[in-house]
């Protein structure tokens, strides 16, 4: 019997890649006015980006050092020298609509509230700045809408560590069995709720995992049927 459910923010709750693409969008307006040309720059910039994201999780980045170097590295390899006042420009810009600007799918709501009237606790577990991800949280009103939230800069770990999710399992002290992980990415949700012996279901709204074999869903109601029908 499930009596938590982990949840991922990003792609899970809300539609962080239309906010993503919003951001890109205002940062290649500001391209268009200073005469850098945006193509050439994000094609750099989605090579670098998820790297440096990932030694950020790791611990091997700060905060201040991964928001610098994702555009600061992009412009090395172009071989351009910008000053750091034109780098926190495009981090505001940018941050204004993948942070306070994200939006929730129209299934989030729903769950989470079918979710308390059935009893089963509720906690969200994200990787990535502290402050970025509450921004998020708190401009998508999800404070009160589930019972714990739970950032991995903020606890020091990130998946698809084990670490990560016993860290949940310990603050509800709940068993492994009784919980679930729904998230959309196969390496950070998937694989890591399954190497800490936790269930999981795989949230591919744009289904790009046509070939996974495991219990997935397109949406979260299709996610509610597979928790309690099998």
């Amino acid at each position: 019997m499930i009596s938590l459910l982990i949840i991922d923010l990003d792609d899970t709750l809300c539609d962080y890649s239309q906010a993503m693409a919003r951001g890109k969008n205002a940062v290649s307006e500001y391209f268009k006015e200073i005469g850098v040309e945006p193509s050439a720059f994000w094609r750099v910039y989605n090579e670098i980006e998820p790297m440096l994201f990932r030694d950020f999780t790791l611990k091997r980045l700060s905060t201040a050092d991964y928001r610098t170097r994702r555009y600061e590295d992009v412009f090395q390899r172009l071989n351009m020298i910008v000053p750091a006042s034109m780098i926190q420009t495009l981090n505001g810009l940018y941050m204004k609509e993948t942070n306070d600007g994200v939006r929730l799918f129209p299934d989030a709501v729903p769950f989470l509230r079918n979710m308390k009237h059935l009893g089963i606790r509720t906690a969200i577990l994200t990787n990535g700045p502290s402050d970025g991800q509450r921004s998020k949280i708190r401009a998508l009103e999800l404070q009160n809408k589930v019972d714990r939230i739970f950032v991995s800069s903020d606890i020091g770990v990130a998946k698809p560590e084990p670490k990560a999710f016993e860290y949940v399992l310990k603050s509800f002290a709940v068993r492994r069995d009784t919980a679930c992980m729904i998230g959309d990415s196969l390496p950070d949700d998937v694989v890591g709720a399954h190497n800490s012996g936790i269930k999981s279901i795989l949230l591919d709204r744009e289904n790009k995992h046509p070939d996974f074999e495991g219990l997935k869903a397109s949406d979260l109601a299709t996610t509610q049927n597979i928790l309690f029908n099998g």
